[in-house]
């Protein structure tokens, strides 16, 4: 594991669809039968480092930029995020890998949220193996007494909720530049969730409004400069 450190604290509450998904009955699609679209082979193999800008430049960029997430701005200034990026191709370390991360985030060893990158795993190229793969990952945390503590979160580049074509735009809420994990501990959750003035299950609407507003040849091209350029949050 690489881990490259910035000064950025992301608290994603439940609230926030941008990175949470949607209700429980808008789940992330689980047949595998539309789930076989490869990510572009052009992403896969960028050294280390570039890894990091462009997922920092998307957290920062379209995360941040379209205010997907009204509490990412506010952690942004706090700092504390570790990115880390997963330099191998098996998908059995990673698993392991993410679930140690997730004990040392409760075990208050770790910074305030971890972003975990996995561009080189050949299993995540598609959604359905990548979507089995996280809740392996689910499962392995409840096994190491984790729920309640941290919460894990999910990004792809072909993300595809249930319910919804594939070339629907709502789907690219969750969409990003490489497989992402995104682990956060329950209590910040909480404590950005309580803090909030708003109305949090209003967040995944404004999104989609946000998502059709722009629409898909748009938001790609966020994505991509956010990959290119990371983008200073004032």
């Amino acid at each position: 594991m690489v881990i490259f450190r910035a000064s950025l604290l992301l608290a994603l509450p439940a609230g926030c669809a941008a990175f949470i998904g949607r209700s429980t009955s808008m789940r992330p699609l689980a047949s595998r039968a539309l789930l076989h679209t490869r990510v572009s082979a052009a992403a896969k193999d960028p050294p280390l480092g570039t890894v990091h800008a462009q997922t920092l430049g998307w957290i920062s960029n379209y995360v941040i930029g379209l205010n997907l997430c009204p509490f990412a701005k506010n952690a942004l200034l706090s700092g504390g995020l570790m990115v880390e990026v997963f330099p191998g191709q098996d998908a059995d370390d990673l698993r392991e890998d993410i679930v140690e991360k997730a004990a040392a985030l409760a075990e208050g060893e770790a910074g305030g949220t971890v972003v975990v990158a996995a561009p080189y795993c050949g299993e995540l190229q598609t959604f359905g193996e990548f979507l089995e793969l996280a809740a392996t990952i689910a499962e392995d945390m409840t096994w190491a007494g984790l729920d309640g503590k941290v919460q894990l979160a999910t990004f792809h580049p072909k993300y595809q909720f249930e319910d919804t074509e594939e070339e629907d735009v709502t789907n690219w809420t969750n969409r990003s530049p490489y497989p992402l994990f995104h682990l956060l501990l329950e209590k910040d959750v909480t404590v950005a969730v309580d803090a909030y003035a708003g109305d949090t299950d209003a967040i995944w609407e404004t999104n989609q409004d946000t998502m059709r507003g722009l629409g898909r040849e748009a938001l790609d091209e966020i994505i991509n400069a956010g990959k290119e350029s990371p983008k200073k949050t004032n």
